[in-house]
């Protein structure tokens, strides 16, 4: 299986949701967040134990 980008913009409900969705479908896809609030997206980067996803403020 060839892994997927993905862009989440915000990581309020819906965007954290997704990030767990597309994690749990294919762990070894690339999921970029963007959100202002950088606590939200440190928890789901720390709930799917992706150190190396790269995140925007």
């Amino acid at each position: 299986m060839i892994p997927r980008s993905c862009v989440i913009i915000g990581c309020g409900y819906f965007g954290g949701r997704a990030v767990e969705k597309l994690h749990r479908k294919d762990p070894h896809s690339k999921i970029i967040v963007v959100d202002k609030n950088k606590d939200a997206v440190l928890v789901k980067s720390r709930l799917t134990g992706e150190n190396r996803c790269p995140v925007f403020f």
